[in-house]
């Protein structure tokens, strides 16, 4: 069987081939520019997968900055992707905050990291 899916794992987007044997299991990966983009389609197998982006309320303004975006550090299935928007909006988060800085690492047990793509409140 063969799936096909788009590699996010940067801007370029490459088009990559999976071939699955009758388990499931990756027989071989066509296509992709870099290793990088390889491993993801055997990680994700053809799975709908995404990276989150969203912002995350502050505890207090900086200026007029009320919110931090934040990222999920590895792409996850898009089944998850409305709880753990759902749960990054409970949150708030007190300033400073530096880029990369995690904001949180455990979204329902599911060790998914969620870190600051932007600092707020730093010199």
């Amino acid at each position: 069987m063969k799936r096909r899916c788009k590699c996010i794992m940067c801007p370029v987007g490459c088009e990559i081939e999976i071939v699955l044997d009758d388990m499931g299991n990756v027989v071989e990966v066509i296509g992709g520019l870099c290793e990088r983009g390889r491993n993801f389609a055997k990680e994700t197998a053809g799975q709908n997968m995404q990276i989150v982006t969203t912002t995350v309320k502050l505890t207090e303004p900086v200026g007029e900055v009320r919110v931090v975006p934040v990222k999920t550090t590895t792409p996850i299935p898009v089944s998850q992707m409305k709880d753990v928007v759902s749960y990054l909006k409970t949150l708030e988060v007190k300033p400073p905050v530096k880029i990369g800085d995690i904001i949180t690492d455990n979204i329902g047990g599911k060790h998914i990291t969620v870190v600051a793509t932007r600092s707020v409140g730093t010199s």
